[in-house]
């Protein structure tokens, strides 16, 4: 379904099937997380969509939840605005797309770069910095 975060900071959602398995320890080990920065709309196949805090988001215009995504294309970039984004949501941003963590030392500016390629690239692409 399509999740638009409308809230002022960035949101994450659990995605993908629980295992199934008995031991406690075990569960939810398959799930995996989403990001969405402010702005950001993205398809999302939620774990549990009618999980409490997700209708408490949804109830307090934190997000908004829409049908299936409008594009015929599913790695289109989603379509948000990174430019009002600080130094810590554009590293959460990038962890999100390339799966690690931006360089340490690397300053707002060399971020804000990095993100702009990312946020222009379809999703699952590489991406130099």
């Amino acid at each position: 379904m399509m999740i638009t975060n409308k809230a002022p900071g960035p949101r994450g959602f659990n995605v993908g099937k629980n295992d199934g398995s008995d031991n406690k320890a075990d569960k939810g080990k398959s799930l995996e997380q989403v990001i969405l920065l402010p702005g950001e709309s993205r398809d999302i196949d939620l774990h549990d969509a009618d999980h409490a805090v997700i209708k408490a988001m949804k109830e307090s215009g934190e997000i908004e939840i829409g049908g299936a995504a409008k594009s015929d294309d599913p790695k289109a970039p989603p379509k948000f605005n990174i430019e009002g984004l600080n130094e810590q949501e554009l590293r959460a941003f990038i962890r999100d797309r390339v799966g690690k963590d931006a360089d340490s030392k690397a300053d707002k500016a060399s971020l804000m770069t990095q993100a702009r390629a990312l946020a222009a690239s379809p999703v699952g692409t590489a991406v130099s910095a």
